[in-house]
């Protein structure tokens, strides 16, 4: 090798240098290009699918969130402004579980579509509650198990109670009263001082 170098002149061994470097440079440009190539194919990726199918899952979430908060308040205060307010916000998970469904589809992960299709059971369950939470809110007693137990069972025998300590209260005042004028009416002995 050396003596075929050492036949060319200093110009073509600088051009052939000049050359093994251009090839290098190619390589590497090349390598970048790709590798650049790939990055953008994977954002892309992100962004068109990845990124709509979270945010879906985020506005879900939130959806959920909403709808439970407005059932709580109309559950407790039963006003119709919560009862409007959670009847629309039930309307509206219906459709951000269906945004969510779609944008999940279009991932095209049957492992996440089996994890949403467990979910989305779950969270329209919770939604059909919606006739029970109306009916709940109707009628106190249904709304609140410890009144309706209270009512059906302890209030009868909160009465029975009263009732017996009311008869101990005025039998033990007769008693009272009996055992005062008992001793009212007994005159002392006559008691002799020294």
């Amino acid at each position: 090798m050396k003596q075929l170098l050492d036949g060319w002149s200093i110009t073509h061994k600088l051009g052939a240098a000049f050359g093994v470097v251009l090839l290098l440079l190619l390589a590497v440009s090349l390598t970048g290009l790709r590798g650049a190539s790939e990055t953008e194919e994977k954002a892309r990726w992100v962004v068109q699918k990845i990124q709509p199918a979270a945010v879906a899952l985020m506005e879900l979430e939130s959806q959920v969130n909403r709808v439970a908060a407005s059932m709580g308040f109309y559950l407790k205060s039963g006003e119709e402004g919560h009862k409007a307010l959670y009847l629309k916000e039930n309307r509206n998970l219906a459709t951000t579980l269906a945004n969510t469904g779609n944008a999940l589809r279009r991932l095209g992960d049957q492992s996440v579509l089996q994890g949403y299709s467990e979910l989305a059971a779950k969270v329209e369950r919770f939604s059909r509650y919606e006739s029970k939470i109306l009916e709940l809110t109707d009628a106190d007693v249904n709304n609140m198990p410890a009144m309706a137990l209270a009512e059906q069972s302890l209030n009868p025998r909160h009465m029975e109670i009263l009732q017996a300590f009311g008869e101990m209260l005025t039998s033990e005042q007769e008693a009272q009263e009996e055992a005062l004028s008992d001793l009212t009416s007994v005159s002392p002995p006559d008691l002799e001082y020294d």
